[in-house]
């Protein structure tokens, strides 16, 4: 005896508008889309070994939309909402953050609500890693193992531009520019050795340039070819020191002594005594030793004063380097007067 088995069974699709009724188009071998408020047809046909069939069917509902529900909270409605824009938000609560921009998009504030108004914060930070930062205010900071660039177009109370760049870095602050106009170029350095500067001639000419150097107690200058050097001894001051003497009239004059500039500027009045180049009686008188050996002459030094009256004549002292004042030639006493003379208090 044979029995009657499955052959196959074959799986069709096909959507229909009623979910009771066996739609009548063509079934189609994949799944559909099927639109909301449509149904979903599928039809199993069965196939046995004699040769008869039998199908059986399933259906499926594509469901529309809901209508749509009250507005939930933003998150949990105790957590603080953040938002951003040109104005607040409404209805805020305690805690919410605002970051203010322009209408450029451009942050310019970060407010906290209070519960009441909004309250301007600052942003606090331990670390921020960027790789750049544009158009930002730095306000007490301090910058580790930094450089700092800066291209300028400057032009002075004089009407003079300069273009050029500045960097600041491994502890130097330098400024390179040109002068368009004349075509000049130079720069401005400031570095642990001291502070320096050049200016070359119009149209970069190296012979007319200018340059100035300071550092460490000693000022170089340089122009048109033109070289000069300043250090502390040729700037030091010492004095003044002042000696009186005193007039057959009762009357007292003062001198005083006053180092500047590798010289010793002598200023004042002395009433002297006859004094003739070392003959009897009358020769060199000592007027008085100068205390202050910053004011003493490393070899003898010589200085020429005239009298105050209508018969002028000259009278010599020698400045010796114990700090003796010495008159050496005196034609005839009185009043000297040695306004503006001076002498070098070098060896040379």
């Amino acid at each position: 005896m044979t029995g009657n088995g499955i052959k196959s069974v074959v799986a069709s699709y096909q959507n229909a508008t009623s979910g009771t009724v066996i739609p009548t188009g063509s079934w189609v071998a994949n799944p559909p889309d099927t639109p909301q408020g449509q149904y979903l047809w599928t039809r199993n046909l069965t196939t046995f070994t004699n040769g008869t069939t039998s199908a059986s069917y399933s259906v499926a509902y594509s469901a529309k939309d809901g209508q749509k529900g009250d507005k939930g909270d933003p998150g949990s409605k105790d957590v603080p909402v953040v938002t951003v824009g040109t104005s607040y938000p409404a209805k805020p609560k305690s805690g919410d953050m605002h970051w203010m921009t322009n209408s450029s998009g451009n942050v310019i504030g970060y407010y906290v609500y209070n519960g009441s108004t909004w309250v301007a914060n600052k942003i606090d930070a331990k670390t921020i890693a960027a790789e750049t930062f544009n158009g930002l205010t730095f306000n007490g900071m301090t910058f580790n193992g930094s450089s700092f660039n800066n291209a300028f177009d400057f032009t002075d109370e004089n009407n003079v531009r300069f273009t050029g760049k500045t960097v600041i870095a491994n502890g130097s602050t330098k400024i390179d520019f040109t002068v368009p106009a004349t075509n000049q170029n130079g720069y401005v350095y400031s570095q642990p050795n001291g502070f320096s500067s050049y200016l070359s001639g119009v149209n970069g000419d190296a012979a007319t340039s200018s340059s100035t150097f300071l550092g460490f107690g000693l000022l170089d200058l340089t122009n048109n070819g033109v070289f000069g050097e300043l250090t502390a001894a040729d700037m030091e001051v010492s004095g003044p020191s002042s000696w009186s003497t005193t007039a057959s009239g009762g009357e007292k004059y003062d001198i005083s002594f006053k180092k500047q500039f590798r010289r010793v500027w002598v200023t004042g009045v002395l009433v002297l005594p006859i004094a003739n180049f070392g003959t009897a009686g009358n020769g060199y008188v000592t007027m008085f030793n100068i205390s202050d050996t910053k004011l003493r002459p490393k070899k003898a030094r010589y200085i020429v004063g005239s009298t105050i009256n209508s018969a002028p004549s000259m009278g010599m002292l020698e400045v010796r380097p114990n700090g003796d004042v010495v008159a050496i030639g005196v034609p005839k006493a009185g009043r000297y007067t040695f306004e503006g003379v001076s002498y070098s208090a070098e060896a040379d």
